[in-house]
């Protein structure tokens, strides 16, 4: 049975965290809005409003830290300004027995940040790289390409997402043998190519026109969809489980290197335990016994720590990007740097 005072600290906690996390997107909303109004005029209101419900999701990771950093100093502080911490620890419970409510929440928190990083961002990321190209198409022109399922290469150049085609595609059958198709529709049973020119290699190793087709149908295309996705796609839209398989089998996406997989994946390892080690982190400072508690400077230095946090884990993630530092390294040692010694002193506290 949960106790009175386990659910007085889960209610007020679970009250100001949301408001804090409404209020932090509703800011950003505002100033995105405001600041691109031109671009977004033209769009379809359902459609902007659907971007930033993606974006929400985009997002996350970084307004559940800050939402739960200020909940953890609001309410500790509060509790340790009216006497309540003193009362329930002359009651006989010990202060980490006070913060298990807390930590729950924290864990829960974390949970949600890696189901999040799983399901729901992957599909976010998409929608919204859907959502921008309804204004324009993209102006990046570097090419994707992925192995088929006989190990032949499809290489491409744009992705359509209204009449989900792939443009200005070819298909590497062999040295042999490369087929060229202005218009290729992958999800069509076979597989329809537009304006398709078929070359051959003959004995002087030359490539020979000796087909062209307005329409063909390919029916010795063995395509699996997974791998077409994730290479139309931005490598954030990887879940966890999709960069560890592709780890394994790093052929299957061709223009994507190892090192950026592996950056994203510790990253996206590491990042959701941000809550709890906040806790751990700030449990102490907020609950010192003192006649005044110095509030303010409890927020300001909690605010630089996080943001310095951040940009430390941004840098650390561009070195690991480019392979200047092993990403197992990168994106943990900021980590440990940040929270070994606080949670070394939160384990004597």
């Amino acid at each position: 049975m949960i106790s009175i005072w386990t659910k007085h600290i889960l209610k007020e906690t679970f009250k100001i965290f949301l408001f804090f996390i409404l209020s932090l997107y509703f800011i950003y909303s505002l100033i995105d809005y405001s600041s691109r109004i031109d671009y977004y005029n033209s769009l379809p209101t359902l459609s902007v409003f659907y971007y930033y419900v993606c974006v929400l999701s985009q997002k996350t990771e970084l307004l559940i830290p800050f939402a739960f950093m200020v909940t953890i100093i609001k309410v500790l502080t509060s509790m340790n300004s009216h006497n309540e911490l003193v009362s329930m620890l002359m009651a006989g419970r010990s202060f980490k027995k006070l913060l298990q409510p807390l930590f729950v929440f924290a864990t829960i928190l974390s949970i949600l940040l890696y189901l999040n990083f799983q399901f729901l961002e992957p599909q976010a990321q998409k929608q919204i790289q859907q959502i921008k190209q309804q204004k324009k198409k993209s102006k990046d022109t570097k090419v994707k390409s992925f192995v088929l399922d006989d190990g032949s290469k499809l290489v491409f150049s744009e992705y359509n997402f209204s009449d989900k085609s792939l443009e200005k595609v070819y298909w590497i059958k062999n040295s042999e043998k490369i087929h060229y198709m202005k218009k290729l529709y992958p999800y069509s049973s076979p597989p329809i190519g537009h304006f398709t020119l078929e070359f051959q290699k003959n004995d002087a190793s030359e490539l020979n026109l000796i087909n062209r087709c307005d329409l063909k149908p390919y029916h010795d295309m063995q395509m699996t969809f997974d791998p077409l996705q994730q290479s139309i796609f931005s490598v954030r839209t990887y879940s966890i489980t999709s960069l560890i398989r592709y780890l394994k089998n790093p052929t299957i996406l061709l223009n994507v290197d190892s090192a950026e997989l592996l950056t994203l994946l510790n990253y996206k390892l590491v990042l959701p335990l941000l809550p709890i080690f906040t806790l751990i982190v700030l449990a102490p400072i907020c609950t010192r016994f003192s006649r005044g508690i110095p509030t303010f400077l409890i927020y300001m230095g909690a605010i630089i720590g996080m943001l310095t946090f951040f940009t430390s884990m941004d840098a650390c993630y561009i070195l690991s990007e480019n392979k200047l530092i092993f990403p197992q390294f990168a994106l943990w040692i900021p980590f440990l740097l940040f929270f070994c010694y606080p949670t070394k002193k939160f384990i004597h506290y």
